[in-house]
């Protein structure tokens, strides 16, 4: 039993704001909803240094060499607080409507995303603290039939350190179901959403790596900058669909043992509910051929996997969209 002075985990918090410069913390204008795990790692980097001094010591000499904050998450997807999420990885979008709002996502091409930087603070009324310019590095949206969309994602940022939570109350969120999902996969110069999976798909995993850095000079031990795109190509995207083998999907997978062509085609997905609405569209290229003979509780299933490849028809090789009744972001 915990404590008179303890923090028990139900009764934290996660607090996000948004900030106008990387480095410079923001008091807090929403409470994130559909959290189910977050930790703050202050990334103090220290070393203590050998120098023969006539001494078997391992060390004397100690130093601090630097800051490199890091934070996990975990949260149920929400079609309101996904843009949260999709404003912190894509950059920040501009809603378009009235009484619903769209909001379109697209990975980078020819130009660096603008993303919504965030303060993020975490704690209760007596244990808080706070991560300065929290961007996600690296994030993985998984989707299951019969469970809620979950979205896992890496942040880096440029200090984490003590933090006061506001008085933000409870906001209005529906989940995004495996109920609400179709996905689509369409040829290659297709236009994507119009060839829908019928009862043929059971659970997927898109993970988007942008591959941020932390940027440290002269003079300070924190970073006072980031930058896109760690020099190892470009944003990695990858999907994972998990597909029953059946007539309809049986196409699918001979054309992707096929030795006559690459196997590339856009994947849509699409979950609905009600006006609200959260999509995924990816263009993407098989590297392997998938293993026939997997088993999905005593159903013959396979799994295809692709990476992220520019298709001209999408113009890309991710976008994103999100309808909510969300005019702008608390």
């Amino acid at each position: 039993m915990a404590g008179s002075g303890s923090s028990l985990l139900d009764l934290l918090e996660v607090q996000v704001g948004t900030e106008s410069n990387f480095g410079t913390a923001v008091t807090p204008t929403a409470k994130l909803m559909g959290v189910q795990n977050f930790a703050l790692d202050p990334g103090i980097k220290a070393k203590a240094f050998h120098d023969r001094r006539g001494s078997m010591a391992p060390a004397y000499l100690t130093a601090l060499t630097g800051i490199e904050p890091a934070a996990p998450l975990e949260l149920l997807a929400t079609y309101e607080d996904i843009d949260f999420i999709l404003d912190n990885l894509c950059g920040q979008a501009t809603p378009s409507g009235s009484g619903t709002y769209t909001r379109n996502y697209a990975a980078p091409i020819g130009s660096v995303p603008s993303p919504r930087l965030l303060t993020w603070v975490y704690g209760d009324g007596t244990n808080c603290y706070k991560l300065t310019s929290g961007l996600i590095s690296k994030c993985t949206f998984k989707g299951e039939n019969g469970a809620p969309m979950m979205v896992t994602a890496d942040l880096i940022g440029a200090l984490v350190d003590g933090g006061t939570k506001a008085s933000l109350s409870d906001r209005s969120v529906s989940l995004v179901m495996g109920d609400h999902l179709v996905p689509y996969i369409d040829a290659w110069g297709g236009t994507i959403g119009t060839t829908a999976l019928s009862a043929a798909s059971w659970s997927y995993e898109l993970t988007i790596d942008a591959k941020r850095k932390l940027d440290a000079y002269f003079g300070n031990l924190a970073p006072q900058s980031y930058h896109e795109d760690d020099g190892a190509n470009g944003w990695d995207v990858m999907l994972k669909l998990k597909l029953e083998f059946n007539a309809a999907n049986k196409a699918q997978y001979d054309a992707l043992i096929s030795t006559s062509a690459v196997y590339q085609k856009q994947v849509r997905l699409k979950s609905t509910s009600g006006s609200k609405v959260l999509q995924f569209d990816i263009a993407g290229t098989s590297e392997e051929s998938p293993r026939f003979g997997d088993d999905r509780g005593g159903v013959l299933a396979f799994e295809t996997t692709l990476k992220g490849t520019y298709n001209t028809a999408l113009g890309n090789y991710f976008k994103a969209q999100s309808i909510n009744a969300v005019s702008s972001l608390p």
